[in-house]
């Protein structure tokens, strides 16, 4: 929404759809976030915990490609203004606050009887960004624990200590 809003250069001109919240009045744009993608796979590590050292942190950080549309109540100057202001340092800062990185752009498909119907939508762009995405799970590290019976290790019969 701030992306939007920098972009139009209208302060609160954006709302988050499907909140169950009362349509704005006048002139407003409509944002919701279509779908979220993995490209590929993500990275993982075990790092230690500076906190706590009987647990290990479990690193996870990937790449997600995250598809919003921009939905407005109107054709007009702030469409065109959104449209383009891709290229400006104040939406780039927007971006890089949020660390969005633009990759596509393009007229929203809007023969969904929902949207129509539900916010009288006019015209929408759909945008993709690209997000690095990153989750930190505690694991626990089990320390000083006797292992005893027999294990095969490469097709030889090992005695545990």
């Amino acid at each position: 929404m701030d992306i939007v809003d920098v972009a139009v250069g209208i302060d609160k001109f954006t709302y988050p759809m499907y909140v169950n919240a009362k349509r704005p009045e006048g002139n407003y744009a409509a944002v919701r976030c279509a779908s979220s993608k993995n490209p590929g796979f993500d990275s993982q590590r075990v790092v230690s915990n500076p906190d706590d050292s009987d647990c290990l942190l479990f690193i996870t950080e990937g790449i997600r490609i995250l598809t919003f549309d921009v939905l407005f109540s109107r054709e007009g100057d702030e469409v065109v203004k959104f449209d383009n202001a891709f290229y400006r340092p104040d939406v780039h800062a927007v971006m890089a606050k949020h660390k969005f990185a633009a990759l596509n752009k393009y007229p929203t498909e809007l023969k969904n009887i929902s949207l129509e119907t539900n916010w009288e939508i006019r015209t929408g762009i759909t945008v993709e960004f690209n997000v690095i995405r990153k989750d930190i799970s505690k694991v626990d590290e089990m320390t000083n624990a006797k292992v005893s019976g027999i294990f095969v290790d490469d097709n030889k019969i090992n005695v545990g200590i």
